[in-house]
Parts: C-alpha cells; structure tokens; sequence
C-alpha cells in the first residue's frame, strides 16, 4: 500500500525535507500529477500577479516606440461576404465586425465595428467613436493606444487559460525528461528505485522551479547567456538528486529503517 495523501500546502514544507522524501515516492503518481495541476494554477495566477507592473509601464513603452517613426500609415483593403461574429448568443460578451455596415446604432451584444466607427455598449449607454481618418497611427496615438490596452484587457480570460495550458505542457514535458533521465542514472549506477518514486520526487521539487520561473518570467532577466529562471531548475534538480537518496539505495537491499512517520495527512481535494 502506498503512503497516505500528502496535503498542498504540507507539500511545500517537505520539499527541503530531505531525508522524508521517501514520503513523496510513496504517493500514487495520480495523487502526484494533482498536485501538479494546483502547482499551476498558483503558478499562472502568480504570473499575471507579477505582470502588472509590466502592464502598467505599456502606456509609456507605446509612447516609447512610436517616437522612433516619423509617421505610420495604416491601410485596409477588404471585402467581406457576411459580418464576423465572437461570443454569439452571450449579450455581454458579443463582438461583431461588419464592415460593409454604416451603422450608428447597436442593436445586440458590447461591440460592433463597422466601415466608419466601433459602436461599444456600456452600463451607462453606447458610445461611437469614428474610425475614419485614424489611418497615421502616430498622429492618433492616444487612440490606437486606447485600443490596443482596451484589446489586452479584453483577452486576459483567454490569454490566463492559454498560459495555464501552455506552462503546464513545457513543465510536465520537463519533469517527464528528468525523471526519466534520473531513472536512467539510478540504473546505471546500480541504484535500486522505481520509474513511479523517481516521477513523484522530479515533481514535488520542481515546486521551486515553477514558482520561481512564474514569478521572474515577465522580467526576461538574465546575465550574459544565463536566464535568471535557470536558477530555479537548478535549485530543483539538487534537491532531487540528494532527496532520492532516502529513497533508494545501492546493492543490497537494507533493513527497513526504524522511524516513526507523522500522520498528518491531508487528503487532496
């Protein structure tokens, strides 16, 4: 039978727990890769968290980089068969671009562009703002910047469940590597352990790694060639090279070891 549920949070505490990390080789894989996906979702919500203050400086890198262009003209060449609708049937959320339209008016949904205006509905009413001569970006960059951080605020919900599927994929193709690279090892070597105690103890440290790399992830800080998220796979890597030492052994199999275990278990919700 293998080891009672370890607990979220009670996880973090055990990590630098070295010697018990034969706690984390005795939970089933499943109880494991759950543990994982929570991983993430603290990881992703901690990575917009610490996006702000990048989102709050875009009004002055936008300003920043169009003074580097003495104009930019935009132009539109087109030539639609019928309107282009996101969010159908969702009146709060409905986006339809028409532009063979000269409407003024909107009759369902929060947005509507046409040939000559974007039509927004609001709490306090609609709202028309004319498209027509925008095309020198510079001269009307207050607009367009509007526009774009208007467009960045309408796509968090998408770009959140995109980052979480994204960083989940890149970590777990991550962790699949090491352990498999760790099990490799460990049978080069001669020491006795299982694929299953090699996964749950890559996945359990590399708690460091991803929260680290969330955290400094909008920074893109690095020294030379090294990128100062490096430091956190590092970090996990060390710590499960020396935790598995608790958890295998070389040779002979030894006597069961004489420790009490804490019962403090938490099941995973």
């Amino acid at each position: 039978m293998r080891g009672e549920p370890i607990g979220f949070f009670q996880a973090f505490g055990k990590i630098f727990a070295l010697n018990d990390y034969d706690d984390f080789a005795e939970q089933k894989p499943g109880r494991a890769i759950k543990y994982f996906l929570k991983l993430m979702i603290l990881g992703t919500i901690l990575l917009f968290l610490f996006s702000i203050p990048k989102f709050m400086n875009f009004s002055d890198s936008f300003d920043k980089s169009l003074s580097k262009f003495d104009y930019i003209t935009l132009s539109l060449n087109y030539s639609m068969k019928e309107p282009v609708v996101f969010f159908e049937g969702d009146s709060k959320k409905q986006v339809t671009i028409d532009l063979n339209s000269n409407a003024t008016s909107i009759d369902r949904g929060k947005m509507l562009v046409t040939n000559s205006s974007v039509i927004k509905r609001s709490w306090f009413g609609s709202s028309i703002t004319n498209t027509t001569g925008y095309s020198n970006v510079v001269e009307h960059s207050e607009t367009y910047k509007s526009l774009f951080t208007g467009l960045i605020l309408f796509m968090i919900p998408s770009l959140v469940v995109l980052a979480y599927i994204a960083f989940a994929v890149k970590f777990f193709v991550m962790i699949l590597i090491i352990s498999l690279i760790a099990f490799i090892i460990a049978r080069v070597t001669r020491f006795e352990v299982d694929y299953a105690h090699c996964f749950n103890c890559t996945v359990y440290p590399f708690t460091v790694a991803i929260i680290f790399a969330m955290i400094v992830f909008p920074y893109n800080i690095h020294y030379g060639f090294f990128r100062l998220e490096w430091a956190g796979y590092i970090v996990s890597i060390i710590l499960l090279a020396i935790g598995m030492q608790s958890v295998g052994y070389f040779g002979k199999k030894p006597e069961k070891r004489d420790r009490i275990k804490r019962r403090s278990y938490v099941e995973l919700g």
